[in-house]
C-alpha cells in the first residue's frame, strides 16, 4: 500500500510571460501493453482518466497544452485539445518527442507522460530556471528512490524541458538506430533539478504501468 511520506510544498502557477514560451505535449501514443494493450491514457483514474489528470496538472504550467496519441483520437480530442500523432510510433517515447518538437511553435516543448496522475506543479518552473541558470538545452527532474535506494536520485526522463531547435539532432539521432531518451539527452548540454522528499510526496513522479499500480495510486490518492 502506498502511504503519503510528506505534503507538498506551494504549487504555484508559472508567470505568464514564461507560459507563453512553452508547449506542453502528453505522450499518450504507447501501446499499453503491460496494461493489457488497453489505451493507459484514457484508463478510468478516480473519477476522470489518467490523460486528464494529468491535463489539469500541466495546463496551468504552459501556454498551450498538447496531446501526443496514436489511437482514439477523437476520443482525446473530445477533451478539447488538439492531438498530434507520429509518424512512426515505433521508435519508443521519442517517436512522440520527434513529433511534438516538429510541430511546436514556442522555443521550449515540455514532455510529461500521460501515467503520471500527481507530478509537482510547479514542475515546469524548477526546470526552466535551472535550464537558463545551466544555459543548457535539456533539463530533466531527478527524484528519490524507494527503501534500499532511499539514498540514490534517478533522473525522470520522460519529463524533459527540451529547446524546440533540437528537432533536426534528435531525428538525425532515431535514424542513426537511437533510441533511449537519456542517450540522447547525454549528446547535449542537460541539467537535472531534484525533486526530492521532502519537501515533495515520495510518490510525486510515480507512474502506472499496471493495473495494481493504478488501483495502488488511486488508494494513495485518497489518502
Amino acid at each position: 500500500m502506498l502511504s503519503p511520506q510528506s505534503t507538498q510544498p506551494p504549487q504555484p502557477k508559472i508567470p505568464r510571460q514564461l507560459g507563453q514560451k512553452i508547449t506542453g505535449l502528453i505522450l499518450a501514443g504507447g501501446q499499453g501493453t503491460r496494461m493489457g494493450g488497453v489505451n493507459k491514457g484514457l484508463s478510468q483514474f478516480k473519477d476522470s482518466t489518467l490523460v486528464e489528470q494529468v491535463i489539469s496538472r500541466l495546463l496551468p504550467q504552459v501556454e498551450r497544452v498538447v496531446v501526443n496519441a496514436n489511437q482514439d483520437l477523437d476520443v482525446y480530442r473530445s477533451l478539447g485539445f488538439d492531438v498530434w500523432c507520429d509518424k512512426d510510433s515505433s521508435r519508443g517515447p521519442l517517436s512522440g518527442f520527434l513529433t511534438g518538437l516538429s510541430q511546436c511553435e514556442t522555443p521550449y516543448l515540455m514532455i510529461v507522460p500521460c501515467d503520471t496522475p500527481f507530478f509537482p506543479m510547479d514542475t515546469v518552473t524548477r526546470l526552466l530556471h535551472q535550464m537558463q541558470t545551466d544555459c543548457s538545452d535539456i533539463c530533466m527532474p531527478r527524484t528519490q528512490g524507494h527503501k534500499e535506494h532511499a539514498q540514490k536520485s534517478f533522473a525522470q526522463p520522460t519529463f524533459s524541458l527540451i529547446k524546440t531547435s533540437l528537432k533536426d539532432e534528435l531525428n538525425l539521432f532515431l535514424d542513426n538506430g537511437g533510441r533511449k531518451v537519456q542517450e540522447w539527452a547525454q549528446l547535449h548540454r542537460c541539467s537535472f533539478v531534484e525533486f526530492l522528499s521532502p519537501p515533495y510526496d515520495t510518490y510525486a513522479f510515480a507512474n502506472i504501468n499496471t493495473e495494481s499500480e493504478r488501483l495502488a495510486l488511486e488508494q494513495y490518492s485518497a489518502t
